[in-house]
């Protein structure tokens, strides 16, 4: 049970912020800003895959091979490592929990290695959304070419 509030509070933050963040993109897309907009949507998009990806059950037809999902948590593991650097060149004080989440997410991945490698892939991906949500938030915090300035 403590596991399932964990995650539910993991995919209420990610929810939260989503919102916020696509509410962001809605503005600055009116104000023509259209990187940062589009930037913004793709981070608002990746929280949404992130909770969609763990919330999804194991297809055991469908699973990936211990192997795959093994190479998958790999790569994954190399994402995860640069969430803190993305959360914090985002300046978005929200996101500061987003890479305890995906930290999280692919212990889990790693816990159903073993023993369901469908799950294990569903978490993977959980994480690396995560972590692509907070590469977009730094990405839209860019200084504008040359000005020096957040855009």
């Amino acid at each position: 049970m403590q596991d399932q509030d964990v995650f539910d509070g993991d995919s209420r933050t990610l929810r939260l912020l989503g919102v916020k963040t696509l509410d962001r993109s809605e503005q600055l897309l009116r104000k023509k800003k259209l990187f940062i907009a589009d930037r913004l949507l793709a981070s608002a998009t990746a929280m949404e895959h992130a909770i969609e990806a763990a919330q999804r059950l194991s297809d055991a037809s469908a699973a990936p091979s211990r192997e795959h999902a093994s190479q998958r948590l790999e790569t994954v593991y190399f994402r995860a490592q640069q969430a803190d650097y993305f959360a914090e060149r985002s300046g978005e004080p929200d996101a500061a929990t987003l890479p305890q989440i995906a930290s999280r997410w692919y212990q889990k991945a790693l816990r159903f290695l073993e023993t369901d490698p469908g799950t294990s892939e569903n978490y993977a991906d959980a994480a690396a959304s995560v972590v692509s949500a907070l590469e977009n938030l730094a990405q839209a915090n860019v200084p504008a070419s040359g000005s020096g300035k957040a855009r």
